[in-house]
């Protein structure tokens, strides 16, 4: 069975697959010379064999592939978030991709904004942003802080929490101080 790595093991080495084969039961055959990796009739992959211990056998295609694989469903799925929240958000990245903007830096920045302000917020700086027509993601940044600046309120801070739901579950009620206002420069000790 292919692991979540891209890799098969064989005679205490890890030898590389095509991404697409993870989670697969594939077959290996092999010679002195040559590990043959099968899924059916196919060979997926084929490596000098290795007699160390513990070595990792690459194909550089391999890597490459699930490179670009990676970073595409990174895209997408940061893509895919913004564009449920904050449906101007398309308009945006297309105008900046029209300019030549980076668009996986653009998504990350905007994610981070939907992250800090909220869809609400990041929703009305992008429209503001596309009437403006800047189009690039400091251009969001500078709409959201200039409208907290106006209402006298300080921009939020991005709270990371661990994905633990005893974390992030966690209620806390808090009680009245008014207690500790009765204390006096005596009463410490």
């Amino acid at each position: 069975m292919v692991d979540n790595r891209t890799y098969v093991r064989f005679d205490r080495n890890d030898y590389s697959v095509p991404h697409d084969r993870v989670r697969r039961t594939l077959v290996v055959l092999a010679t002195p010379e040559v590990v043959r990796v099968l899924d059916g009739d196919e060979e997926v992959a084929r490596h000098s064999r290795c007699f160390d211990k513990r070595a990792t056998i690459e194909r550089p295609e391999h890597i490459a592939a699930l490179t670009a694989w990676k970073r595409k469903a990174r895209a997408s799925r940061g893509l895919d978030r913004l564009r449920q929240v904050a449906p101007s958000s398309v308009e945006l990245l297309e105008g900046a991709a029209k300019r030549g903007h980076n668009l996986g830096a653009a998504t990350a920045a905007l994610g981070r904004l939907l992250d800090t302000w909220g869809p609400e917020a990041l929703e009305s700086a992008l429209r503001a942003a596309i009437e403006a027509d800047a189009l690039h993601t400091a251009a969001v940044r500078q709409i959201l802080d200039q409208r907290a600046q106006a209402a006298g309120t300080p921009p939020p801070l991005a709270v990371t929490l661990p994905d633990d739901p005893k974390v992030r579950d966690l209620h806390v009620v808090p009680h009245d101080l008014s207690s500790y206002d009765d204390l006096g420069d005596d009463d410490v000790a």
